[in-house]
């Protein structure tokens, strides 16, 4: 089965990877050996040496009966650096493709506003984001959840130098808490009674970039919450304001 999957990997087909490991095995065979070793119908077992043929894969060889045999092994090989060299190339053109494409294309629209859904989707944005940050991080929302890949990615923006802060309601009674105090994320506990219940999450990153999240208690479903994306300096430093009235609060 693996030497199967190997094949159909490279291009062949089920059947034309059980008749081409069977010559590999076999040697120089009839059509009915091969048939019979593996497991294809002969009727199209025919049909499979002659697209191999035609594929350059095997050859007939000019005896009587009939033999085939593999032609060139060695050309999978060649095969597999020819599609490594393709991939190549379009990983570059990937790559150029990607950098063009987040150059604005007018420069007068400076602030960039989206709609993220689900709670998934926004987390792996943040997650992407979080690599990207060299100064600051701020948050106010619940840590319900410890996910080891977030804490190593902002491990790594501490260590680089960024700082992070968070408010985080019941921080006290909160177990995640202690693991993100331990990479050196400065927690404050968030007064949901005097400040009202976070529904909404907010983050603030490098003063330019922002996400408010709406989420429960006013959405239920974590596939229906909705999130504005921002790039915008303006908007940063409003919600960085309010943060800092909270944090200096406490």
């Amino acid at each position: 089965m693996e030497k199967i999957n190997l094949l159909k990997n490279l291009g062949f087909t089920e059947y034309e990877a059980r008749v081409y490991i069977a010559l590999s095995e076999l040697g120089p065979s009839k059509a009915r050996e091969i048939a019979e070793y593996s497991k294809v119908p002969r009727n199209k077992t025919y049909e499979i040496l002659k697209d191999l043929e035609k594929k350059n894969k095997i050859q007939i060889l000019p005896i009587t009966p009939k033999k085939y045999k593999i032609l060139n092994m060695d050309q999978l090989k060649k095969e597999v650096d020819d599609k490594k060299e393709k991939l190549h190339e379009v990983g570059k053109k990937l790559d150029k493709f990607i950098e063009e494409s987040r150059k604005p294309r007018l420069s007068e629209f400076k602030e960039v506003f989206w709609i993220i859904r689900g709670k998934r989707a926004i987390i792996e944005k943040m997650k992407s984001h979080n690599k990207k940050c060299e100064k600051e991080i701020l948050s106010i929302n619940r840590l319900s959840k410890l996910n080891p890949a977030n804490i190593r990615d902002m491990k790594k923006a501490i260590d680089r130098g960024t700082k992070v802060k968070m408010l985080v309601p019941n921080k006290n009674d909160n177990k995640n808490v202690v693991s993100w105090e331990n990479i050196g994320v400065e927690i404050k506990d968030y007064n949901e009674s005097k400040h009202g219940p976070i529904g909404t999450r907010i983050s603030i990153f490098d003063k330019n970039t922002v996400r408010i999240t709406f989420g429960e208690p006013d959405v239920n479903r974590e596939e229906d919450y909705i999130t504005l994306w921002a790039e915008s300096p303006y908007l940063a430093n409003i919600l960085r304001n309010y943060f800092f009235n909270i944090w200096n609060d406490n």
